[in-house]
């Protein structure tokens, strides 16, 4: 859907902002999309119909570092449905996305820092909405997250350091609702009301 590919001459280049037009609604990549250092991917709706990341294989976004994605869809089948790897260490917004994950986490973490999320519907019916490791800041606010899966947790956090908020946000399902591991780091952690909404724990 690009003049050329990421990276190359006429491409989207690092720390350029990429439109999602709704056109049909659906953007069915063959391995979703892969994001460059610092580009924001922001979704255009037309009416109703916003536009959806729906890859036919592989993860259906692959973050850089200081990526901020907003005002779009994610169905995912055969992988994850937002991936950070390890590989990155910047931070990322999410604002106004949502993401349905079939069988796999609906946002991977991976060696982050930096975290904010916010307005997110995130369904996993069969694994974490969100599993991170080695994140260093992070936030959730005003969101829904739920989790199909019998053993693993909605929101799971391992070597999770700094200051991390969750406000406002409705979690459900899974084995866990919320599960942290500092490893050997500190944390310093809120979970609270924010405005309207209340911060809800618990399964269904």
């Amino acid at each position: 859907h690009f003049n050329a590919a990421e990276g190359t001459v006429g491409g989207p280049q690092p720390d350029h902002q990429v439109f999602l037009l709704a056109g049909t609604g659906v953007y069915a990549e063959a391995d979703g999309i892969d994001l460059l250092d610092g580009q924001i991917l922001t979704g255009v709706a037309t009416g109703a119909l916003r536009p959806t990341i729906a890859p036919t294989a592989g993860d259906g976004v692959n973050l850089g570092d200081n990526n901020v994605l907003s005002g779009f869809d994610v169905t995912a089948t055969a992988g994850a449905g937002i991936v950070d790897p390890a590989s990155s260490w910047g931070g990322v917004t999410i604002s106004d996305v949502n993401v349905t994950s079939t069988g796999h986490a609906a946002i991977v973490l991976d060696n982050a820092s930096g975290v904010s999320i916010a307005n997110v519907t995130l369904v996993s019916t069969g694994s974490y909405a969100i599993v991170a490791t080695d994140v260093t800041g992070f936030s959730l606010t005003d969101s829904i997250a739920s989790s199909g899966s019998a053993t693993d947790a909605t929101l799971s956090f391992t070597e999770l350091t700094g200051i991390a908020d969750f406000l406002g946000n409705t979690l459900s399902g899974g084995f866990d609702t919320l599960r942290v591991d500092t490893g050997s780091g500190s944390l310093t952690m809120t979970i609270a009301d924010r405005g309207a909404n209340d911060a809800v724990l618990g399964r269904t």
